[in-house]
C-alpha cells in the first residue's frame, strides 16, 4: 500500500512490554516512494522525515468523502397569472368619544 499525502501512521515499537514505543502521526508529504520516504508531523508536534523498515509502520488513509449530491434540475413549468382579489374595505374607527358612551350605558 502507499502512503499519501494526509494519511495517519504508526510507528510500531520494539518493546512489548506495558508501555510500548509507539507513535502516531500524519504523512505531511511523500518525499520517495521507493524506499519509502516520508515528512511526518508527530502528534508530540515534532515533525521528522521517516524512512521505515517493512513491517515496522502502520498506514490508516484518510477516509473520503462522499461527493455532495447536486439537486435535481428543475423543469421549467408555466405559470399561471395570479387572480386578482377584491381589496378588502376598512372598517371605519369609533372615535373615542363613542367608545366612552357605550361604555356608561
Amino acid at each position: 500500500m502507499t502512503a499519501k499525502s494526509g494519511d495517519r501512521i504508526l510507528m510500531l515499537g520494539k518493546i512489548k512490554r506495558a508501555n510500548p514505543n509507539e507513535r502516531a502521526g500524519v504523512i505531511e508529504s511523500v518525499l520517495s516512494d521507493d524506499p519509502p520516504r516520508y515528512v511526518i508531523r508527530w502528534d508530540s508536534g515534532r515533525e521528522t522525515v521517516l524512512a521505515p523498515l517493512p513491517g515496522a509502520i502502520r498506514v490508516e488513509p484518510t477516509a473520503k468523502k462522499p461527493a455532495a449530491k447536486k439537486p435535481a434540475a428543475k423543469k421549467p413549468t408555466a405559470k399561471k397569472p395570479a387572480a386578482k382579489k377584491p381589496a378588502a374595505k376598512a372598517a371605519p374607527k369609533a372615535s373615542t368619544a363613542a367608545k366612552r358612551k357605550t361604555a356608561k350605558t
